[in-house]
């Protein structure tokens, strides 16, 4: 295994080839969806995970990359502020359902281009094609920040909140968009090693450098 999403050498090629003729479509739905987050009371918004990977390292999408990633900032977990935002979504035309499998998050879709199996995931196994995440990211102590997250419990995965705050914003796929201030600190708390021909290791929920 190469990641922690099941994809290996083996399999490599036909994940790329299946991910990357939606990524057109995920990426004009997080477009779509910017105004609104922007509108929204008392969000912080930003790129996350893969998306922020992506953009990090050259300012596009990680061939391999199943969604469009996206997180926001509250200091205590407050499921009635997702609910309402995951509400807000929906009552602007956009379809959007609250998820818990391996994170909590809400998910905005687009069904007309399809779903699929995810069965190595806990919770609802069917995903769509085009989709953006929005993950939320919450106060861990005194100076972290951590998301809602199993294995972020186990792995101990958390995230300095000076390397989040404050925003700054980096280009991704020729738009501009909001990112954690400290962009490489942050992934690498959350991922480990960055860089390009690494390895995810179970044990200890991070990525490492291939020899």
């Amino acid at each position: 295994m190469i990641n922690s999403c099941g994809i290996t050498k083996q399999n490599y090629q036909e994940a790329v080839d299946e991910t990357t003729k939606y990524g057109p479509f995920r990426t004009k739905l997080a477009e779509r969806l910017k105004p609104y987050l922007d509108n929204y009371p008392n969000l912080l918004w930003f790129l996350d995970s893969g998306t922020l990977l992506g953009a990090y390292r050259d300012g596009k999408m990680l061939k391999h990359d199943d969604d469009f990633d996206l997180g926001f900032y509250l200091p205590n977990k407050d499921m009635h502020f997702m609910e309402n935002l995951c509400k807000y979504l929906q009552e602007k035309g956009f379809s959007a359902r609250i998820v818990t499998t391996y994170v909590t998050k809400i998910e905005v879709y687009e069904p007309e281009h399809g779903n699929y199996l995810l069965e190595n995931r806990r919770g609802d196994p069917n995903f769509h094609n085009v989709t953006v995440d929005l993950t939320m990211f919450v106060d861990q102590g005194e100076s972290n920040v951590t998301f809602l997250h199993d294995i972020a419990i186990e792995g101990n995965i958390s995230m300095s909140r000076n390397s989040l705050f404050p925003l700054k914003e980096l280009e991704y796929e020729q738009s501009i968009w909001p990112v954690p201030g400290n962009t490489s600190d942050f992934l690498e708390a959350q991922y480990g090693y960055i860089g390009e021909n690494a390895f995810y290791n179970p044990k200890t929920y991070r990525y490492e450098k291939s020899n």
